[in-house]
């Protein structure tokens, strides 16, 4: 199948006491790019990732990568329009959206190609998504061609929890071991957790 990564990378970081997020160093990388590295190893084909109009500095971050930026002109109304951005820009021949917080410090490529696998293997029908070893629902998901149309009309704060939830009864979960690879960034205290958590 043809799975194609979304990066929301648009948020207003504003739990984050100043600067952007995306921006704070992990390992010597920008976190976004090191979420980026993470998707462009794994078998995701185009890679968009969505940015604020103003975003020099995450451009910057995301240099040499193979990937392409799509701007998000409302993207003050909330991680639903930034979904809504990308969704909307995926290539035609695309049959399934990996949507991929810009935030997860911890995302490999190898958990990317287990949703992509599992997905494959039950014919490309059910929504997958990375959750805990409990079975609670984490990001990143993947989402079936036939999904768009919803995740192209988001509006708002609301992401696809809600989609999701309502369709629980085609959707499969990928427990992942090491919740480090599930740990997303929203505070410094964030940060400081997941550094401190090796």
């Amino acid at each position: 199948m043809r799975v194609d990564a979304v990066v929301l990378a648009a948020g207003a970081s504003r739990r984050f006491g100043g600067g952007s997020k995306l921006l704070a160093e992990v390992a010597g990388r920008p976190l976004l790019r090191r979420v980026a590295e993470a998707v462009a190893a794994s078998r995701a084909e185009e890679i968009l990732v969505v940015v604020p109009p103003d975003a020099g500095g995450l451009r910057e971050a995301l240099a040499g990568l193979p990937l392409r930026v799509v701007e998000n002109l409302h993207h003050a109304a909330g991680m639903g329009a930034s979904i809504a951005s990308g969704v909307r820009a995926l290539d035609p021949a695309c049959e399934a959206a990996l949507i991929v917080p810009g935030d997860l410090p911890g995302l490999t490529a190898q958990l990317i190609d287990r949703l992509i696998a599992v997905l494959e293997a039950d014919s490309g029908r059910p929504i997958v998504y990375a959750a805990t070893a409990a079975g609670a629902q984490r990001n990143p998901v993947l989402w079936p061609r036939r999904h768009f149309h919803r995740l192209a009309a988001l509006r708002g704060e609301a992401g696809g929890k809600a989609i999701l939830a309502e369709l629980a009864h085609e959707a499969r979960a990928v427990p992942v071991a090491d919740e480090r690879q599930l740990a997303d960034v929203d505070t410094p205290e964030d940060l400081a957790a997941f550094l401190g958590s090796r």
